[in-house]
């Protein structure tokens, strides 16, 4: 049912995209009444448009219409979202069933959470929709002029590396196209990698990309096929405000990506990574990388010495 004018009439949807060779139709005619304003969609695209402009509407004037007429009503949600419907705002009790037992939740405390976090998720879509028009605007500037032309100074010639592969003699230069300084949409800079080729010798520099964090970069690593990678590590000294445990776990998956696939001889982590205390939280990687027999280590250890942060907390502990 939908509302229109101050008046309900019923609406279906049929979705002409399903494979039903015969009696269409005549199957639609069968279940509705003549009343009824029958609409087709193909696309996804449509659908939505038509759930957006009706659905909220339709399931209020259903909900008013059982509760005239009922005691009592049990909403059950489905695929594990919290409430089914935004509209409820009067409960007596909330169950959480799950195999083997149910929690009971205070109905007050269970709706003024459900705010809370729609508060939250539209503060972050706000925050994404802003880091995505700035995204948008700095491509399209991007496209429209360079920043930094090519120039030259006597007899050097000054390039930009993005994205271009450099030859000389047998060495061989491959820079990654602009890529995020850390997670997807931050606007604090961008950097650039490489990858240096000599006979059959490969060594990648990753660049600031706070781990990496972002499992696409981790791939462009692992497709590099290096023998030694120099990546920054992810910024555990700022847990809890730069990164946080979900960031931690995407870092140990890339961090495995990277030596399983590419399998190098050698993972060295510096920069980020040596600012604070990081063992504990990349054990993981650690185990992983013994596992599968690449060397994972800090630029510090590669030289025989033992972390800075690691000596000093040593220092103030004895």
């Amino acid at each position: 049912m939908s509302k229109l004018l101050g008046k309900c009439r019923e609406v279906v949807i049929v979705n002409d995209a399903l494979p039903f060779r015969h009696g269409r139709e005549r199957l639609v005619a069968r279940l509705c009444r003549p009343e009824t304003e029958v609409i087709h969609v193909k696309i996804l695209k449509e659908l939505n448009k038509i759930t957006d402009e009706h659905y909220d509407e339709a399931i209020r004037l259903a909900h008013r219409r059982i509760a005239t007429k009922h005691d009592a009503i049990a909403y059950e949600s489905y695929s594990d979202v919290a409430i089914p419907w935004r509209g409820i705002k009067d409960l007596d009790m909330v169950l959480a069933v799950h195999p083997g037992y149910i929690q009971a939740y205070d109905p007050d405390k269970y709706l003024s959470a459900l705010e809370l976090s729609t508060s939250l998720l539209q503060e972050k879509k706000r925050v994404f929709e802003a880091k995505l028009n700035w995204f948008n605007k700095t491509i399209k500037s991007w496209q429209d002029s360079d920043w930094v032309p090519d120039f030259q100074v006597g007899d050097t010639r000054v390039v930009s590396g993005d994205g271009r592969n450099l030859t000389f003699g047998k060495t061989r230069l491959q820079f990654s196209l602009p890529m995020f300084h850390g997670q997807f949409l931050e606007n604090v800079g961008w950097v650039i990698g490489f990858t240096v080729e000599y006979k059959d010798r490969r060594f990648t520099f990753t660049s600031d990309l706070e781990g990496p964090i972002i499992e696409e970069y981790a791939h462009w690593i692992a497709q590099s096929r290096p023998d030694v990678v120099v990546a920054d590590g992810p910024p555990l000294y700022g847990y809890g405000y730069m990164i946080g445990k979900a960031d931690v776990i995407r870092v140990v998956r890339n961090l495995s990506i990277i030596m399983s696939k590419a399998r190098p001889k050698q993972v060295i982590l510096d920069h980020h990574l040596c600012r604070g205390p990081f063992r504990s939280r990349l054990k993981k990687a650690y185990s992983y990388s013994r596992r599968v027999g690449v060397k994972l280590f800090t630029a510090a250890e590669h030289m025989g010495y033992k972390p800075l942060i690691e000596q000093l907390r040593a220092k103030n502990s004895s």
